[in-house]
């Protein structure tokens, strides 16, 4: 969202919420921007609306490429007291 935009105007929530099943108030707004899920086809329909900046993609991740997922097998050995397992 540009600087200058409040994030809480309800007929830019109903704009930007367009062709989306949920509720306009459901959207998670902050100051600068708001992340939502949009189908490709409404992609144009939100550049076009003049509160928005740019558009970003966010990048999605799944457990087996995350990074925590070495993690949750760790063996982590504190003051000599090995613990084992999954977390």
């Amino acid at each position: 969202m540009h600087d200058d935009v409040d994030p809480h105007d309800a007929e830019l929530k109903k704009k930007i919420a367009a062709g989306r099943p949920d509720h306009p108030d459901d959207l998670a707004m902050s100051p600068h921007k708001v992340r939502l899920q949009v189908q490709e086809r409404y992609l144009n329909d939100v550049s076009a609306i003049d509160e928005v900046r740019h558009i970003e993609e966010a990048p999605t991740s799944s457990s087996s490429t995350a990074p925590q997922g070495p993690i949750m097998n760790a063996h982590v050995v504190v003051n000599g007291t090995a613990f084992r397992g999954r977390w």
